[in-house]
């Protein structure tokens, strides 16, 4: 075997361990305890997650984020889409504050699911010692598999935030709801 022959395959190794290394760097813990949400309100998980955050985007996953996620947009100005990039960015729905909890509701669902998955159940419902709103929503992904989400928000401070937890209905929406449930519940507001 030639001296390049034994190379490429070192070579290769050393690239995709690289590769790796640095995908692991773009998620981080996130251990159970209290966790502050963009300094406005903090949440206390008992599970460890992973968590990806970009700009005003945090996502949480424990088995996979085809398989479940919980993402926390936090702090959504006057004027911002909920969900930022990608084509058609300035077509997008905008958040106002002056937007009443049904319209807020429409306007995350919308963002989130579009029109062809309406919400269901949407209700006014505490976020911490805020007004706020929860809904439900089902929905088939790009693949066709059937999911099942929560949504829950506020507008705080003329700013607007969602927690919005998905997954596979067939197993891991049900696997984590209870934790979340629980995450839900222990929104504290800091100010």
């Amino acid at each position: 075997m030639s001296a390049r022959a034994k190379v490429w395959p070192l070579v290769a190794i050393t690239l995709v361990a690289g590769g790796c290394a640095s995908m692991r760097s773009m998620y981080k813990l996130v251990e159970p305890g209290v966790r502050t949400m963009g300094d406005v309100y903090t949440v206390q998980p008992r599970m460890a997650w992973s968590v990806y955050r970009s700009g005003k985007l945090e996502t949480w996953t424990i088995d996979g984020f085809a398989l479940e996620t919980l993402r926390f947009f936090k702090g959504i100005d006057e004027g911002e889409p909920l969900i930022r990039g990608g084509a058609n960015e300035e077509r997008r729905a905008r958040f106002h504050a002056a937007m009443t909890m049904p319209e807020v509701s429409e306007f995350v669902a919308e963002s989130l699911f579009s029109s062809r998955f309406p919400p269901r159940n949407v209700r006014p419902a505490p976020f911490g010692s805020a007004d706020g709103f929860r809904f439900e929503v089902s929905y088939a992904g790009t693949a066709g598999v059937k999911r099942e989400a929560i949504v829950a928000g506020a507008v705080l401070d003329k700013r607007l935030h969602v927690i919005a937890y998905e997954g596979t209905a067939l197993y891991h929406f049900g696997k984590y709801r209870h934790e979340v449930e629980h995450i839900l519940r222990s929104v504290h507001r800091r100010r």
